[in-house]
């Protein structure tokens, strides 16, 4: 079953997938795509006259490759390293890999013993309890470990908590939105039907899932800025209080 299903999958050439590539990212070249497959991130098979053939696997591991090189202008041994991470791990997702090396500054990423993190971030029991509650850490419910995702998290919160003077009550709200596009997304993915003799299959899955991230950041962004300039259109056009009238008497006259 699997020799005939791989007989009959759809292999590209390398000019065929730059021109696919360059659809999402314009900048890419077949020099970046043999430079990277020296470096070892990506293996082509070859025709018997040695011409480069790609899989559809392939064409995804290209697409995480040039999103995080350059889009999130992560160096090359990071990159080598979530490559290794979802080769093992692949329900994970590349951006959130991308949040813990961020976030932690290890180039790493992996499970750990909740004591281990908790030693680490020098984070109570109690906390991280208040915090599963919460729902904004979700241990691993086989292992009880806390994923790469769980520990970048905390790392955020810890930092989030120590600038400002927001509790944990104040982001319960990303919880409850976060879970809700989550619900949202879900329904829409089921909606979509799976081409998988199509780079862009598992792909389609994939990008729809990367395009409503987008949507939801960007109107989040606007958002922000209407209600900033409101505020401040709001602030420019208050009339003068009692108070400032009586330190300015010539206010008004």
């Amino acid at each position: 079953m699997q020799r005939a299903a791989h007989a009959r999958e759809r292999l590209w050439s390398i000019g065929e997938v730059v021109a696919f590539l360059q659809q999402r990212f314009p900048k890419v070249t077949v020099s970046k795509l043999r430079f990277w497959e020296r470096q070892g991130l990506i293996h082509p098979r070859r025709t018997a006259g040695g011409h480069r053939l790609y899989c559809p696997a392939d064409v995804q591991r290209l697409s995480v490759i040039l999103q995080l090189r350059m889009q999130h202008r992560l160096p090359l041994p990071v990159v080598r390293k979530i490559l290794q991470y979802l080769e093992t791990h692949p329900e994970a997702e590349p951006l959130l890999i991308e949040l813990f090396i961020r976030t932690t500054g290890r180039t790493e990423p992996r499970a750990q013993p909740v004591q281990e993190v908790l030693r680490e971030l020098d984070l109570s029991e109690d906390m991280l309890r208040d915090l599963i509650r919460r729902g904004l850490i979700i241990p691993c419910s086989a292992t009880g470990q806390l994923a790469p995702e769980d520990i970048a998290i905390l790392q955020v919160i810890r930092e989030i908590t120590s600038i400002s003077p927001l509790r944990l009550d104040d982001l319960e709200v990303y919880v409850r939105t976060a879970r809700q596009l989550a619900e949202h997304e879900m329904a829409f993915l089921d909606r979509v039907p799976a081409a998988p003799q199509v780079p862009s299959s598992g792909p389609v899955h994939r990008r729809l899932h990367e395009l409503l991230d987008t949507l939801f950041r960007i109107l989040h962004l606007r958002y922000l800025q209407h209600l900033t300039v409101e505020r401040m259109m709001t602030s420019d056009t208050k009339p003068a209080s009692d108070d400032s009238a009586r330190v300015n008497p010539a206010v008004g006259k």
